[in-house]
């Protein structure tokens, strides 16, 4: 067992060490091949500010030439991410948690409340982006927990939008941290469910963002029953 693993591990240290040769490789055949340009071209002018122009129009051309593919390639990748997430099954009930908010919008400082509970820090006038693989097929609910004692005249001026469309939301306590609860309807062609949550521009406002959670369809009373029990 122990073999087998240091094996994988070499082959993968051996598979590292060629592709960061290739890349060299790769880094000197386009940097020979600018400055040969770049050469032959110099030759052809004579004043120094012609040089000049010409060596910014073919560094902006080399850049542009890059630009562009970079973008192919993020279109490629983001088009068999889609592709492969389409296949992902649709769950009636799904939760998202902090950490994987935090990614989905590059934030990555994780707070801790008092009762351990995890939160990012959401600035005022933000907006926070979260897709769900739920299924749409019956009505659903969506809850936003929120941690600290935040004034639920703030909270009810947060703006929850759902595949574009603004929802209304009420605010609930739940033991030490409140939720922001809205309905969602049925959508039985539904593959992907688009959630934004933007925060008011209040200067002294900021949103303790936990996880998210999207079941069926309950009254307020029973949903919160069950959070309780």
């Amino acid at each position: 067992m122990k073999e087998g693993i240091v094996m994988a591990a070499n082959t993968e240290r051996d598979q590292l060490a060629e592709d960061i040769l290739y890349l060299e490789y790769l880094i000197d055949v386009e940097k020979n091949d600018i400055k040969r340009k770049l050469t032959q071209r110099v030759t052809e002018v004579d004043s120094d500010g012609e040089r000049i122009d010409l060596i910014c129009d073919e560094v902006s051309s080399a850049l542009a030439q890059l630009s562009a593919r970079v973008a192919i390639l993020e279109k490629v990748l983001v088009s068999r991410i889609g592709s492969s997430s389409a296949e992902e099954p649709l769950k009636a009930e799904v939760s998202v948690s902090v950490q994987e908010i935090g990614k989905r919008n590059a934030l990555s400082r994780i707070k801790y409340s008092d009762s351990e509970r995890p939160y990012l820090q959401i600035m005022p006038d933000s907006r926070i982006e979260v897709d769900l693989a739920v299924d749409r097929s019956e009505k659903r609910t969506l809850a936003v927990n929120i941690c600290g004692e935040i004034d639920h005249a703030f909270l009810k001026k947060v703006k929850i939008l759902v595949d574009g469309k603004r929802k209304k939301h009420k605010v609930i306590h739940v033991e030490d941290y409140d939720r922001l609860i809205c309905h969602l309807p049925v959508i039985p062609d539904r593959r992907t469910t688009e959630v934004e949550i933007l925060t008011p521009n209040v200067s002294a406002g900021s949103l303790c963002l936990s996880d998210i959670h999207c079941v069926t369809r309950q009254t307020l009373s029973g949903y919160i029953k069950q959070l309780t029990n």
